[in-house]
């Protein structure tokens, strides 16, 4: 397995009528992205 390291950055573009439901969901998915194999910082 290679040592080698990425970094991701990115950037949502949501809509304002969408914003309330996609706020609420991003805790989870900030939890499940942590928890994936392989991710040691954040």
């Amino acid at each position: 397995m290679s040592d080698a390291k990425v970094f991701l950055n990115g950037h949502i573009d949501v809509p304002a009528d969408r914003l309330t439901d996609v706020t609420a969901a991003l805790p989870q998915h900030i939890a499940l992205t942590r928890a994936e194999a392989g991710v040691s910082s954040y």
